[in-house]
């Protein structure tokens, strides 16, 4: 006699009738998962699973006659429904991996997910006769796999976000007496690198180039992010640091919060504060002491999905007024140096552009229904969309370095992409755009670098003789994975 089934004779003769836990434990993986991505909820992560399982259980009672069976089904069922978007990316990613890929592969991927579970549920009802050990089959797979992730849980203890150089400011000497110009900041959120441009969709974006060389500018063709993910580049440059992060740090909701933190009482903008600068706030973030221009639509459902791994249709119908909220910006901005004080000012305005969704054609034209059918992740729309915003930076740039006020013009991505198919997906996720003026175009420090955390370092340098060194250049993909959907 084997020893499984010796186990299964003991475990009979224990109890008369079979013990059935692996409902309880589908339930208790919903919860740890949830627990694990910060969005435990008492409704989505334990009522919900419970009436379902038990709505399914009571239907299949009632067409079976049979209890046991009835959840087996039960359980099967209830696992798909909570966790197909775990088991979807498995396969899509699996496939990415092996290179195949075939039109309508997530539609046909999850179609295929659900008929597996019907003929499971076929196979259940016709085939298998022995209850007893499949009851007990699925009751050691589910205690194993709690048990698992259980010990992953314990072992894994979430890192608390933090700057790598958090002392700055205690031995910083600096010049407060000399220029004070005004500082535009202009994200374009998204904008990738005139190389991967050229490398990735064979494009020539030398217009723009040309353009802002003309202007004083200058233009780097190939400057990277220090993170791949706006919330983590962006914490990393406006403090003038590192973060404590890396390629094998798993990072959570949670992350996210600390991140607009470290954004939030940046370094960079506290510094110029001390200088008597005025802030004017056009982004999603807040900071020092001005409030968020705009809600982040596009990222908070992000923050939604983070262990959803996608964005539902119904998620994408609500980012409509991102438009209006471009539109406002780019009037804003060209507003500003009308409604700037005597006081030097920083000027920080983040474009949704030309980041998902692709509201926009090449020549500005609004997609008033067609948006809602492109891709999220279409390459091409991506393009034509980064080409009205090159349409949206000469007009902004053309009221801006007009007038007579001294600036100083930073325009930048936050991070690439982030969606080429390959191995060189990596690389131009961390690629982005990146143009500075300078009145008296001395650029010679910018030569030196590559990366956004050095932006600030290299202009207190030249404003205020901070004297700042310059960190070597690396770059971190931490963008999750769920997230990425290469086409």
């Amino acid at each position: 006699m084997s020893a499984i089934t010796k186990f299964l004779s003991a475990y009979k003769n224990i109890f008369k009738k079979p013990v059935v836990v692996h409902p309880i434990l589908i339930i208790l993986l919903t919860v740890l998962r949830d627990i694990n991505a910060s969005i435990f909820d008492f409704t989505s992560s334990i009522l919900l699973p419970f009436l379902i399982i038990n709505i399914i259980y009571a239907i299949a009672f009632f067409l079976l006659e049979n209890s046991l069976r009835s959840w087996i089904i039960s359980s099967s069922a209830t696992f798909l429904i909570f966790f197909i978007n775990d088991l979807h990316f498995i396969f899509v990613h699996v496939l990415y991996k092996i290179g195949i890929s075939f039109p309508f592969q997530n539609i046909i991927v999850a179609i295929f997910l659900v008929l597996v579970l019907i003929f499971w549920i076929f196979v259940i009802i016709k085939k298998i006769e022995d209850l007893f050990k499949l009851n007990s089959l699925f009751n050691f797979l589910t205690i194993t796999f709690f048990v698992v992730n259980s010990v992953i849980s314990l072992k894994h203890e979430p890192i608390k976000l933090d700057l790598v150089e958090k002392h700055l400011a205690d031995t910083l000497l600096y010049n407060s007496d000399g220029n004070k110009p005004d500082i535009y900041f202009l994200v374009f959120d998204s904008y990738t690198s005139d190389t991967s441009l050229n490398n990735f969709w064979n494009f020539d974006n030398s217009k723009l180039y040309n353009y802002l060389n003309s202007k004083g500018f200058f233009v780097s063709g190939s400057n990277i992010c220090n993170y791949d993910w706006t919330y983590f580049s962006l914490a990393s440059e406006m403090n003038l640091s590192y973060l404590n992060i890396d390629n094998s740090t798993v990072l959570s909701t949670e992350s996210i919060k600390e991140a607009k933190d470290l954004i939030r009482n940046n370094f960079a903008f506290k510094f110029l504060s001390k200088l008597d600068y005025n802030f004017i706030n056009l982004s999603f973030f807040d900071f020092y002491n001005k409030k968020a221009f705009y809600n982040d639509y596009v990222l908070n459902k992000y923050e939604a999905s983070f262990s959803k791994h996608k964005l539902m249709q119904k998620d994408v119908d609500d980012l409509t007024p991102l438009i209006k909220v471009n539109q406002n910006i780019i009037s804003l901005t060209k507003q500003v140096p009308d409604n700037i004080t005597n006081k030097p000012s920083l000027i920080y305005a983040h474009f949704m552009l030309p980041h998902f969704p692709y509201f926009f054609n090449k020549d500005g034209r609004i997609l008033v229904k067609e948006w809602r059918d492109v891709k999220k992740f279409d390459k091409w729309k991506y393009l034509e969309q980064l080409q009205y915003t090159n349409s949206v930076i000469k007009n902004v740039i053309d009221t801006i370095i007009s007038r007579e006020r001294e600036k100083i013009i930073i325009i930048q991505g936050d991070h690439g992409y982030r969606m080429i198919r390959g191995e060189m997906n990596n690389a131009e996720a961390s690629a982005v755009y990146f143009a500075v003026y300078f009145p008296d175009g001395d650029y010679k420090d910018f030569y030196l670098t590559k990366s956004l955390v050095n932006t600030f370092r290299i202009i207190f340098n030249k404003l205020f003789l901070t004297n700042f060194p310059l960190l070597n250049d690396k770059s971190f993909n931490i963008f999750p994975e769920t997230l990425r959907k290469p086409l």
